[in-house]
């Protein structure tokens, strides 16, 4: 049995520039990957593939993006390699769902590798990554994780070295969000621009003429927490909130916290509420405790899904299993859940 850690995302900038033909929208963002983990096991299977998860509202048949990366490297492999066997897939979700945080994506890539491991076929992440962007537009970032600015859909990666291992919070209020949902919104709100074909609205710059993106690559560098709380910025957080202004209220709860800087993690509805050290961000789970039903300390990492022997564990606080009320919040580790 091989068993996979699939790490969170943050999208710490996301500036929309338009939108291709296919419907798909042109971003430029720097994500980074977090401790927040889900943990996928595989296994040999007689045939197919077969998919159990302890977390609910995750599909466990053909549409689950788990199985469509392992479907597509099936099809991918080369035809001497001969007929594959099944693949067992099992997903501990630690990972909120359709919460903005990459969760499936990471599923998929994580499937992707460890497919790929288990079968013997010795792709690397370069050609796993030719595969995983017919899956999703995040699921290439998720392969190589780290810090990187995104481009194109999401799939043209430039990576960020040396990027400094910063802390916060992730909070999330408890409901989902559609992806497509919040886009939708983001092009009623800003009308013909935002139908732009080719793109032609450009990288988004500060005021000063730095490009937002290279600024924030900059500021993470460096460690300067004060620029990178400036710097956070997401095209579709005004999209989300009018949609939902729960999402609004709760990021004025993480700033009230005292957070450096908040912002909407993805298309919503979780926010990333930006410490000063780990030791700030366990306050601010303190202090967010009763404000949202998950909140989590979360530590940047510099890599992304990764074989592992252990569990992911990160220290987190949110309603105990199968009691609704944020007034039941309670500490526990994420690896206990």
């Amino acid at each position: 049995m091989l068993s996979i850690e699939a790490p969170a995302k943050l999208n710490l900038t996301l500036a929309v520039n338009g939108r291709r033909p296919d419907g798909y929208h042109l971003i430029e963002s720097v994500m980074q990957a977090i401790d927040l983990a889900d943990r996928l096991e595989l296994s040999p299977a007689a045939s197919g593939t077969v998919i159990r998860c302890d977390g609910p509202g995750v599909p466990t048949d053909d549409t689950n993006l788990a199985a469509r990366a392992v479907q597509a490297l099936r099809a991918a492999a080369p035809p001497e390699r001969g007929p594959l066997g099944g693949v067992a897939i099992r997903i501990h979700k630690r990972i909120p769902v359709a919460a903005g945080l990459g969760g499936g994506s990471a599923n998929a890539a994580a499937a992707l590798i460890g497919a790929n491991a288990l079968w013997g076929l010795g792709l690397d992440r370069a050609a796993l990554a030719r595969i995983a962007v017919q899956l999703g537009a995040d699921v290439p970032f998720c392969l190589y994780g780290g810090t990187a600015i995104a481009r194109g859909i999401g799939e043209e990666l430039e990576p960020v070295r040396g990027a400094a291992p910063l802390a916060g919070v992730i909070v999330n209020p408890g409901f989902p969000v559609s992806t497509a949902h919040v886009y939708r919104r983001y092009d009623e709100l800003h009308g013909a621009a935002a139908s732009s074909q080719n793109g032609a609205a450009g990288p988004r710059f500060r005021p000063d003429g730095i490009g937002l993106a290279a600024a924030m690559a900059d500021a993470l560098v460096r460690g300067d927490v004060e620029a990178v709380a400036a710097l956070l910025y997401n095209d579709l957080q005004p999209a989300a909130e009018s949609l939902y202004p729960e999402i609004a209220a709760l990021r004025r709860e993480v700033l009230a916290a005292g957070a450096a800087g908040a912002v909407l993690c993805g298309s919503g509805p979780s926010v990333f509420g930006l410490a000063v050290d780990e030791d700030h961000a366990r306050q601010l789970a303190a202090a967010l405790a009763g404000k949202a039903p998950f909140v989590v300390v979360c530590r940047f990492r510099p890599d992304g899904c990764r074989v592992s022997e252990a569990p992911p564990a990160a220290s987190c606080v949110r309603a105990a299993p199968g009691e609704g009320g944020v007034s039941d919040a309670r500490t526990i580790d994420a690896h206990q859940a």
